[in-house]
């Protein structure tokens, strides 16, 4: 599963389309943790962050929300 989002990741920052980059991260953020590579997902996790800087409509906020929640 890591491997669909780290592709899907890709193809969006070659597209600049920012919102999808920040879901994939996500994803591969996810699928990193649930195989214990914790420190990748986090990586990962931070870049999503950045990626939703310009978003403030309320399914980006709940992203966010989220993310800081699992970066702990």
């Amino acid at each position: 599963m890591a491997d669909f989002h780290r592709r899907a990741a890709a193809t969006h920052r070659e597209l600049d389309d920012l919102w999808h980059t920040a879901l994939a991260l996500d994803g591969l953020a996810g699928a990193l943790y649930d195989a214990d590579e914790t420190e990748e997902a986090r990586r990962h996790w931070t870049e999503a962050l950045h990626a939703l800087a310009t978003y403030d409509d309320p399914r980006a906020a709940g992203l966010r929300d989220r993310i800081v929640a699992a970066l702990g």
